[in-house]
């Protein structure tokens, strides 16, 4: 190991100024086509092949259910795929949940897409699409007889499939593409018409492949915008060849970057032009940016060209609001062209935007912010006062702080054009979010012209050990810490000392103002360990830990603690997911429920407290309940945390383990 023993190896990626973009570049395959492809070939009978799938995080994701629920799914060539589907079959319960890691569009069509078939699965993804309202879904497919239990509308969702779904009229207060899709694909097993009226105009790529793999599926005009489709069920899909055009949202990075780089000129090639979704092509032209059509044609039922963008322009744009949904993407690269513009531009209709993979109007507002540009913003607006440049916060220095792009692939990529076209560099300390769905984007860019650098870095260990009473994580993040070198921190004695001053002060357990002022005075390190282990504190602990204010309280004196120079291992309930969720490494260490009851017990009664296997029992399953259902930081295990079952290993074997975790992410 290259790094001393408490450090992690982490790649900061620099973009820097440059003075010209030149050449042509592809990019990869629509994310929106790619997922449903995917989709509609594991249902159909036979073999599908897919030429110029998107092989981005998200789209495997898709691929990687699919086969989860019984269709055999192979990578011929790059980007170039067979999907041999279930057929009359149908599709199979999966053996384990089912990961959609940070995919919107994937988990919310494949709700749709197994409402129909009696089977029962759990969803589950990432933190950040843990943490996005699926409930605009969940609710029309229930009136079809979908059956559903969510957290609060979000992940994890548990499925029940139906194969006797009712064909239904749905009215959408909104259009939504991803609604629309979702009631589609559940109204292919069931008998009679599935109608949907949408009031203005959404992607219609799941009508477009439908009609392509053999649905009968009418699309008539309501008065304004508005349409309505119906579905003529039960449909029997039939595998087709399909080639994925190249997505309009990747695009618009390259094509930003070249209106706001001087002297610029490429070719971005194969790009769908679908009416729904050319609203940025639409809204730039009109503005006068240099942007034509070439070579125009049509496969697999959408509309293609190669796109020719050369920069000069600088006109302010303001989209019409009605043209969001075609758009919705874009908005993170429009904003960024928009501080290069000489005047004000305004975007309207976007709400959209704050449910995102992060909130991207508050992300590309502290972006531009941070380099000097002019922004005012409301729910679901934003106005940019471009003046046709952007400096940077403060001449006087050549080096920039990294900008936290949240996990967001988009404002990633928006981060790294800045920086091509400012006068100071910009960084971010980690491109894995851009796989989500353009993987080659720096290196198209350098093939353009940008000069993109990564530099590899060394940084403090930050290690999070969780998970519930008696599981072992204590004694496992105290070796860890004494293995690596590292400063280690009980949070449950903060909640423990807590509870004690509130006990001996005699103060209300359920008075939060009084517990979180006694949760401000405390100091580390913790006195009087041991006598923190009793019984009655542990229980009033649980009680006072589920306090909002309490925890408030807390949270900085944890953090701070977190971010020695020297690194950290912290141990608790939620380290993972609330005190540090961008800790270097994240671990779940469980049990079961009787051999950690035990566990306890054995404790207590070496302290001299006596209690039954089934008192102590009833206790634990009582405090993991609470601490689980708790509406402020329940117990909960990080979608990216380690899980390690301590039911049948031994301490050292179960420290074996965790090293080998946190070495993989120091090498």
């Amino acid at each position: 190991m290259h790094l001393s023993k408490n450090k992690v190896k982490t790649t900061k990626i620099i973009s820097q100024p440059v003075s010209r973009l030149a050449g042509s570049i592809t990019v990869p395959g629509d994310k929106s086509i790619s997922h449903r492809a995917l989709m509609l070939g594991a249902l159909a009978t036979g073999e599908t092949i897919i030429s110029g799938l998107l092989e981005s995080d998200d789209v495997l994701a898709t691929a990687n259910a699919m086969r989860a629920l019984g269709a055999k799914v192979e990578k011929l060539t790059c980007g170039k795929w067979k999907v041999t589907g279930v057929g009359d079959n149908g599709f199979v319960a999966p053996d384990d949940s089912i990961d959609f890691g940070n995919a919107g569009t994937g988990i919310r069509l494949c709700l749709g897409l197994i409402a129909g078939h009696n089977i029962q699965v759990k969803f589950i993804g990432d933190e950040s699409l843990s943490n996005r309202p699926m409930g605009r879904v969940l609710k029309p497919l229930s009136l079809m007889g979908l059956h559903t239990n969510s957290n609060d509308g979000c992940l994890p969702i548990k499925v029940c499939g139906n194969s006797t779904l009712i064909a239904a009229h749905h009215i959408l207060p909104v259009a939504s593409a991803q609604v629309k899709s979702a009631l589609l694909l559940a109204g292919l097993n069931c008998d009679g018409q599935t109608i949907i009226d949408e009031p203005g105009p959404s992607r219609d790529h799941t009508e477009n492949m439908l009609r392509l793999f053999g649905a009968d599926l009418q699309t008539t005009q309501l008065l304004g915008s508005g349409k309505r489709i119906t579905l003529n069920g039960p449909v029997k899909l039939q595998a087709q060849e399909v080639v994925v055009p190249g997505d309009p949202s990747s695009a618009a990075f390259a094509m930003v970057a070249a209106l706001i780089i001087p002297n610029s000129d490429i070719c971005i090639k194969n790009v769908m032009i679908n009416p729904t979704r050319n609203g940025m092509l639409q809204t730039l032209q009109q503005a006068g940016y240099g942007i034509s059509l070439q070579n125009e044609r049509t496969l697999a039922g959408e509309k293609i060209a190669d796109l020719q963008v050369v920069s000069g322009a600088s006109a302010p744009i303001s989209p019409d609001p009605d043209l969001a949904v075609t758009m919705i993407d874009e908005y993170p690269a429009l904003m960024l062209l928009a501080a290069f513009a000489k005047g004000t531009s305004r975007f309207a209709g976007i709400g959209e935007l704050r449910v995102k993979e992060s909130d991207r109007i508050a992300q590309m507002e502290k972006l531009l912010f941070e380099h000097g540009v002019v922004v005012r913003s409301g729910a679901d607006w934003v106005e940019i006062d471009g003046t046709g440049s952007v400096f940077g916060p403060n001449h006087c220095f050549n080096v920039m702080p990294d900008f936290a792009v949240k996990g967001d692939h988009r404002i990633a990529m928006c981060v790294l054009v800045l920086g091509m076209a400012g006068y100071l560099p910009t960084s971010i300390a980690d491109s894995s979010s851009i796989a989500t769905s353009y993987p080659g984007f720096i290196a198209d860019m350098q093939s353009l012209g940008a000069n993109i650098v990564m530099k590899t870095t060394s940084k403090p260990l930050v290690i999070a050990v969780d998970g519930p009473m008696a599981s072992g994580k204590g004694t496992l993040a105290r070796n860890l810490a004494t293995h690596f070198g590292l400063p280690y921190l009980d949070t449950g004695l903060l909640y423990r000392a807590t509870a004690r001053a509130a006990l001996q002060e005699n103060i209300d357990l359920d008075d939060q103002d009084a517990i979180a002022e006694l949760a401000n005075s405390l100091s580390l390190p913790i006195m009087r360990v041991e006598e923190l282990r009793l019984a009655h504190i542990g229980a009033a602990a649980s009680r006072v830990a589920a306090l909002p204010k309490v925890r408030s309280a807390l949270l900085t004196l944890q953090r701070e603690f977190s971010q020695n120079s020297k690194g950290a291992v912290l141990d608790g309930r939620d380290i993972g997911t609330v005190i540090c969720p961008d800790a270097d490494v994240k671990l779940w260490i469980t049990a079961s429920e009787k051999v950690r009851a035990e566990r306890r017990r054995q404790e207590l009664l070496q302290s001299g407290q006596e209690i039954s296997e089934e008192t102590m029992l009833a206790q634990l399953q009582e405090r993991d309940a609470r601490d689980a259902a708790r509406d402020n930081a329940p117990m909960t295990m990080a979608t990216n945390a380690h899980l390690i079952d301590t039911s049948k290993l031994s301490i050292d074997a179960a420290l074996q383990v965790a090293r080998q975790w946190v070495e993989r992410k120091m090498d």
